[in-house]
């Protein structure tokens, strides 16, 4: 069975003093069947690595599904991404946060995941996106979708966080 992979890649790009980080949205079975997506994602040049990644199958009271075939139950709602910034009094540079909310908008996701923000002195949005848009599946008009399906069994997002190189 097909998932919805979350990787933070990392990586040195040129002139950089130090790791740069980006989050990235593959599908695959296992994390290793992705390593070519995201080699091909990565956008920072020389060589790229894990440095945390997990299957996202439950997000926000919905079960994330990957599928050709819309699922029984499933909803129109979109899956987001939110990347989370601030500031803290005695903390040199931005800390940040991710949540995963279900919203019919983006709007609504920002709202959302603003509510959940860390309490933080100058919490802000980084970003927002719809994972749906940023997937990069090999096959765009014939890949798999992403499916939300309401669930109250919730399933915390396991993730591995350690350095994991993507070899050639």
């Amino acid at each position: 069975m097909q998932k919805l992979f979350v990787a933070m890649v990392g990586g040195y790009p040129e002139r950089a003093h130090t790791e740069v980080h980006d989050i990235r949205f593959v599908i695959g079975r296992t994390i290793e069947d992705t390593f070519e997506a995201l080699k091909a994602q990565w956008w920072g040049g020389g060589r790229v690595h894990l440095d945390a990644w997990g299957a996202l199958e439950w997000a926000d009271g919905h079960d994330v599904v990957v599928s050709d075939e819309r699922p029984e139950g499933a909803v129109d709602a979109q899956l987001w991404f939110c990347h989370l910034g601030g500031y803290r009094d005695g903390f040199f540079g931005e800390l940040h946060s991710e949540a995963f909310v279900v919203a019919a908008d983006k709007g609504a996701a920002k709202r959302k995941a603003l509510s959940l923000a860390p309490e933080w002195d100058s919490p802000h949005r980084d970003t927002v996106h719809t994972v749906e848009t940023i997937i990069d599946v090999a096959d765009a008009a014939g890949g798999p979708k992403v499916w939300l399906v309401p669930s109250a069994d919730e399933k915390p997002f396991a993730f591995e966080a350690k350095y994991y190189p993507i070899r050639d």
